[in-house]
């Protein structure tokens, strides 16, 4: 699949509402049906019901890999995922020049500054392109989408970014990252369970863990100016370079530990999200130690599985953790 040219692009605060105009350029309509693969943040899903279309999944392998099969290649509109910023494979997939003119959406949230092996950036593979870079760098929001603009003609006007005051506990947040990164101290986790410590007691629900964010959309905004700011100004051979090294310490103590890691490499152009691996046992939990006091990154879960995606009990997916190299 090779990539389409010339390209647009337009900013968003976030990427689910970036997605909800990708389907639109698609052509989405009601009752019809959007492949999307199992392993899926259930965030996704609400952008998909928004134009009710339906969410229908497909396997991915252990490796992250889509498992296409005969309903999913009879379909008009796949979302494929780059999970971590590994590329995901595209030749399995649909032709978009195809008689049946199949639309593949790249969802690139993690992928920002990662390449595939012939060195196309990743999020520019397909006609319609979704990527978040506040994964990637620690801006307040943003997000965008990039289609093909000989192929679509998006009605509307992007967002003017906002300048309002941006929120104290991103503020906070933002203050320790960068603090703990001069000192070279792990300030950012003692936070972190302060935090979910005075949300638990508060009764509050934990973050990201709201149980409508399934099913409901929130209203759109326009993407912070600082965030685009950030966005201009990142280093971004050197951000790449620290992402990678990080990974490379962690795949080194993954060994050590006997930790299994989802990928068998980095390739030469991935820009790694951060280190993903499988479960819980005790030689991940020396890992884990081993992760906090090298200060690697912090180790989360992800994703909040959707819960009609009916990934197995017994699958390994349902236990992925994650070293994020977010600072």
């Amino acid at each position: 699949m090779t990539s389409p040219s010339p390209r647009d692009r337009r900013f968003y605060a976030y990427g689910r509402h970036a997605l909800v105009d990708a389907l639109a350029l698609a052509g989405v309509s009601p009752g019809e049906r959007v492949m999307l693969p199992r392993f899926i943040c259930r965030d996704v899903l609400p952008a998909i019901t928004f134009h009710g279309a339906i969410p229908t999944f497909y396997d991915v392998s252990e490796s992250l890999q889509p498992c296409l099969h005969e309903t999913t290649a009879e379909a008009r509109i796949i979302l494929v995922v780059n999970y971590f910023g590994f590329p995901s494979d595209l030749s399995c997939l649909p032709s978009e020049a195809g008689s049946n003119r199949s639309i593949v959406i790249e969802d690139n949230a993690h992928g920002w500054l990662s390449r595939d092996t012939s060195g196309s950036p990743l999020g520019s593979r397909t006609l319609l392109s979704i990527t978040s870079f506040r994964k990637t760098i620690r801006s307040v929001d943003g997000a965008f989408l990039e289609w093909d603009s000989a192929r679509f003609h998006p009605s509307g006007n992007e967002l003017t970014p906002r300048v309002d005051d941006l929120p104290l506990s991103y503020r906070s947040r933002y203050f320790t990252s960068q603090l703990s990164r001069r000192s070279g101290r792990d300030l950012m986790s003692p936070a972190r369970q302060t935090i979910r410590a005075l949300r638990l007691l508060t009764g509050k629900t934990p973050l990201g863990g709201a149980p409508d964010n399934e099913y409901v959309l929130p209203q759109p905004i326009a993407i912070h100016m600082q965030s685009l700011q950030m966005f201009e100004e990142t280093d971004t051979n050197a951000e790449v370079l620290r992402r990678r090294s990080l990974y490379a310490s962690c795949e080194t103590l993954a060994h050590q530990y006997g930790v299994r890691g989802i990928f068998a490499s980095l390739p030469n152009n991935t820009c790694p999200m951060g280190f993903p691996f499988f479960g819980q046992r005790e030689d991940q939990r020396q890992f884990a130690r081993a992760v906090r006091k090298q200060r690697l990154g912090e180790i989360i879960s992800w994703p909040e599985l959707p819960n009609q995606c009916a990934i197995h009990q017994d699958s390994p997916l349902r236990d992925v953790r994650l070293v994020n190299f977010l600072v």
